[in-house]
Protein backbone atom coordinates (compact mmCIF):
# COMPACT_ATOMS: atom_id res chain seq x y z
CA UNK A 1 0.00 0.00 0.00
CA UNK A 2 1.24 3.49 -0.98
CA UNK A 3 1.56 6.41 1.89
CA UNK A 4 -0.22 9.87 1.50
CA UNK A 5 1.55 12.85 1.76
CA UNK A 6 -1.18 13.32 4.93
CA UNK A 7 0.37 9.76 6.56
CA UNK A 8 4.16 10.92 6.27
CA UNK A 9 3.46 14.28 7.36
CA UNK A 10 1.71 12.82 10.19
CA UNK A 11 4.57 10.61 10.74
CA UNK A 12 7.60 13.06 10.20
CA UNK A 13 5.98 16.26 12.56
CA UNK A 14 4.19 14.62 15.06
CA UNK A 15 5.32 11.14 15.91
CA UNK A 16 8.68 11.35 15.57
CA UNK A 17 8.68 15.53 17.09
CA UNK A 18 6.88 13.57 20.28
CA UNK A 19 8.07 10.85 22.91
CA UNK A 20 4.40 9.61 23.71
CA UNK A 21 1.50 10.35 21.16
CA UNK A 22 -1.60 8.79 20.41
CA UNK A 23 -2.90 8.92 17.18
CA UNK A 24 -7.10 8.22 16.62
CA UNK A 25 -9.10 7.90 14.09
CA UNK A 26 -11.84 5.84 12.79
CA UNK A 27 -11.60 2.62 10.53
CA UNK A 28 -9.81 3.06 6.77
CA UNK A 29 -7.66 6.28 8.07
CA UNK A 30 -4.34 4.62 7.46
CA UNK A 31 -3.37 4.12 11.45
CA UNK A 32 -1.95 0.64 11.20
CA UNK A 33 0.34 1.73 7.91
CA UNK A 34 1.61 4.60 9.71
CA UNK A 35 2.05 2.61 12.83
CA UNK A 36 4.31 -0.46 10.90
CA UNK A 37 6.38 2.79 9.26
CA UNK A 38 6.80 4.01 12.63
CA UNK A 39 8.12 0.54 14.13
CA UNK A 40 10.23 -0.10 10.93
CA UNK A 41 12.05 3.64 11.63
CA UNK A 42 12.42 3.28 14.71
CA UNK A 43 14.07 0.12 14.36
CA UNK A 44 16.69 1.46 11.38
CA UNK A 45 17.37 4.06 13.69
CA UNK A 46 18.87 0.60 16.26
CA UNK A 47 16.17 0.92 18.68
CA UNK A 48 14.53 -2.41 19.66
CA UNK A 49 10.77 -1.73 19.16
CA UNK A 50 8.09 -3.93 20.85
CA UNK A 51 4.70 -3.93 18.48
CA UNK A 52 1.54 -5.37 20.01
CA UNK A 53 -2.32 -5.79 19.20
CA UNK A 54 -4.93 -7.88 20.48
CA UNK A 55 -6.58 -9.43 17.77
CA UNK A 56 -6.16 -12.80 16.51
CA UNK A 57 -6.59 -12.48 12.56
CA UNK A 58 -5.04 -9.05 12.40
CA UNK A 59 -2.14 -10.17 14.56
CA UNK A 60 -1.89 -13.40 11.95
CA UNK A 61 -1.59 -10.50 9.42
CA UNK A 62 1.13 -8.35 10.94
CA UNK A 63 2.99 -11.68 12.25
CA UNK A 64 3.32 -11.67 8.18
CA UNK A 65 4.38 -8.02 8.18
CA UNK A 66 7.07 -8.14 10.59
CA UNK A 67 8.28 -11.59 9.48
CA UNK A 68 12.40 -11.44 9.82
CA UNK A 69 12.08 -7.53 10.82
CA UNK A 70 15.35 -6.32 12.46
CA UNK A 71 15.04 -4.74 15.85
CA UNK A 72 10.82 -5.33 15.73
CA UNK A 73 9.27 -7.59 18.06
CA UNK A 74 5.24 -7.97 16.87
CA UNK A 75 3.02 -10.30 19.31
CA UNK A 76 -0.74 -10.37 20.46
CA UNK A 77 -0.49 -9.15 24.49
CA UNK A 78 -2.61 -12.31 25.02
CA UNK A 79 -0.04 -14.71 23.48
CA UNK A 80 3.02 -12.63 25.26
CA UNK A 81 0.80 -12.59 28.51
CA UNK A 82 0.77 -16.17 27.93
CA UNK A 83 4.53 -16.53 27.15
CA UNK A 84 5.62 -15.10 30.43
CA UNK A 85 2.85 -16.43 32.57
CA UNK A 86 4.25 -19.77 31.25
CA UNK A 87 0.96 -20.95 29.54
CA UNK A 88 2.00 -20.68 25.59
CA UNK A 89 -0.12 -23.53 25.02
CA UNK A 90 -2.80 -22.33 27.19
CA UNK A 91 -6.24 -22.05 25.25
CA UNK A 92 -8.97 -19.98 27.60
CA UNK A 93 -12.28 -21.06 25.53
CA UNK A 94 -15.04 -18.56 26.42
CA UNK A 95 -13.66 -17.37 29.98
CA UNK A 96 -13.14 -13.83 29.82
CA UNK A 97 -12.09 -12.95 33.09
CA UNK A 98 -9.04 -14.85 31.99
CA UNK A 99 -7.90 -12.80 29.65
CA UNK A 100 -8.45 -9.75 31.71
CA UNK A 101 -8.08 -10.70 35.03
CA UNK A 102 -6.00 -13.55 35.83
CA UNK A 103 -3.62 -13.92 32.75
CA UNK A 104 -2.09 -10.82 33.46
CA UNK A 105 -2.23 -10.76 36.96
CA UNK A 106 -0.05 -14.36 36.70
CA UNK A 107 2.32 -12.57 33.94
CA UNK A 108 3.37 -9.55 35.94
CA UNK A 109 3.99 -12.09 39.21
CA UNK A 110 6.06 -14.14 36.97
CA UNK A 111 7.67 -11.07 35.82
CA UNK A 112 8.48 -10.12 39.81
CA UNK A 113 9.47 -12.58 40.40
CA UNK A 114 11.89 -13.45 37.77
CA UNK A 115 12.70 -9.86 36.05
CA UNK A 116 13.69 -9.19 32.39
CA UNK A 117 17.04 -7.36 32.38
CA UNK A 118 17.65 -3.77 31.56
CA UNK A 119 19.42 -4.24 28.57
CA UNK A 120 17.15 -6.96 27.16
CA UNK A 121 14.27 -4.62 27.77
CA UNK A 122 12.41 -2.31 24.52
CA UNK A 123 13.53 1.33 23.92
CA UNK A 124 9.70 1.70 22.10
CA UNK A 125 6.59 0.27 22.43
CA UNK A 126 3.96 0.58 19.62
CA UNK A 127 0.29 -0.39 19.99
CA UNK A 128 -2.03 -0.91 17.78
CA UNK A 129 -5.70 -0.93 17.99
CA UNK A 130 -4.76 0.30 21.55
CA UNK A 131 -8.88 0.52 21.98
CA UNK A 132 -9.02 -3.34 22.98
CA UNK A 133 -6.27 -2.35 25.61
CA UNK A 134 -8.37 -0.82 27.72
CA UNK A 135 -7.89 -2.79 31.00
CA UNK A 136 -5.10 -1.17 33.11
CA UNK A 137 -3.48 -4.72 33.78
CA UNK A 138 -2.33 -5.13 30.30
CA UNK A 139 -0.52 -2.06 30.78
CA UNK A 140 1.24 -2.90 34.13
CA UNK A 141 2.50 -5.88 31.91
CA UNK A 142 3.80 -4.01 29.15
CA UNK A 143 5.80 -1.53 31.60
CA UNK A 144 7.66 -4.68 32.20
CA UNK A 145 9.20 -5.05 29.41
CA UNK A 146 10.29 -1.18 28.43
CA UNK A 147 13.78 0.02 29.66
CA UNK A 148 12.88 2.36 32.84
CA UNK A 149 9.20 1.38 32.88
CA UNK A 150 6.94 3.53 30.72
CA UNK A 151 9.98 6.00 30.23
CA UNK A 152 10.57 4.28 26.69
CA UNK A 153 9.07 6.03 24.01
CA UNK A 154 5.16 4.82 23.01
CA UNK A 155 3.51 5.31 20.04
CA UNK A 156 -0.79 4.04 20.16
CA UNK A 157 -2.95 3.81 17.53
CA UNK A 158 -6.64 3.27 17.55
CA UNK A 159 -10.31 4.42 17.01
CA UNK A 160 -10.82 5.20 20.87
CA UNK A 161 -14.29 6.62 20.29
CA UNK A 162 -16.11 3.94 17.88
CA UNK A 163 -14.50 0.66 17.97
CA UNK A 164 -14.36 -0.79 21.62
CA UNK A 165 -15.21 -4.34 20.42
CA UNK A 166 -14.07 -5.70 24.03
CA UNK A 167 -16.54 -3.60 25.54
CA UNK A 168 -14.02 -2.44 28.09
CA UNK A 169 -15.40 0.44 30.20
CA UNK A 170 -12.58 2.33 31.35
CA UNK A 171 -11.41 5.22 29.37
CA UNK A 172 -7.23 5.03 27.93
CA UNK A 173 -6.88 8.68 29.45
CA UNK A 174 -7.48 7.40 32.51
CA UNK A 175 -5.57 4.89 32.62
CA UNK A 176 -2.55 6.11 30.89
CA UNK A 177 -2.39 9.57 32.71
CA UNK A 178 -4.22 8.78 35.90
CA UNK A 179 -2.54 5.47 36.87
CA UNK A 180 0.73 5.85 34.97
CA UNK A 181 1.04 9.74 35.30
CA UNK A 182 1.92 9.30 31.45
CA UNK A 183 1.25 12.81 29.01
CA UNK A 184 0.74 12.06 25.53
CA UNK A 185 0.24 14.11 22.44
CA UNK A 186 -2.90 13.68 20.38
CA UNK A 187 -4.24 13.71 17.05
CA UNK A 188 -6.83 12.57 15.34
CA UNK A 189 -6.44 11.73 11.41
CA UNK A 190 -9.91 12.21 9.04
CA UNK A 191 -8.45 11.18 5.84
CA UNK A 192 -9.90 7.54 4.65
CA UNK A 193 -7.30 5.60 3.13
CA UNK A 194 -9.61 2.62 1.61
CA UNK A 195 -11.37 4.47 -1.16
Amino acid sequence: KKFTEKQFHIIDTFIFQNKKTLLTGSAGTGKTLIAIETARRLASEGKKVLFVCYNELFGKWLSEVFYNEKNITFERITKLMMFYAGKAKARFYGDVNLFFETLPKEAIESLDKSPIKEQDKYDCLIIDEVQDFLKEEYFYFLEKLCKKGFDCNMHLFGDVKEQKVYNNTEDINKILTGNFGLEFSYYETKENCRN
